[in-house]
């Protein structure tokens, strides 16, 4: 069939790569980052690209300059302990 590899992306970050420009910005607090695009949302690095532990959104920016790809978890307030 035709195209029948991208469609079972789902959950798996594949939203943030089909087109919906998303710019990350540096938050004041260190290691924190505001994404703002569709939906403006705190974000923190990823520091295992790939891995999702509690099933969050997550975003991969793509520098402008270079081809480095940087994956971002979208932050939760429901799941946070703070």
């Amino acid at each position: 069939g035709k195209g029948g590899k991208g469609k079972g992306g789902k959950g798996k970050g594949g939203k943030g790569k089909a087109g919906a420009k998303v710019v990350i910005e540096p938050h004041r607090h260190e290691g924190v980052f505001v994404s703002k695009g569709k939906d403006d949302s705190l974000v923190t690095k990823n520091m295992v690209p790939g891995e999702s532990v509690y099933g969050e959104k997550r975003l991969v920016a793509e520098k402008e300059d270079s081809e480095e790809k940087t994956e971002y978890r979208v932050w939760n307030p429901f799941r946070s302990k703070l």
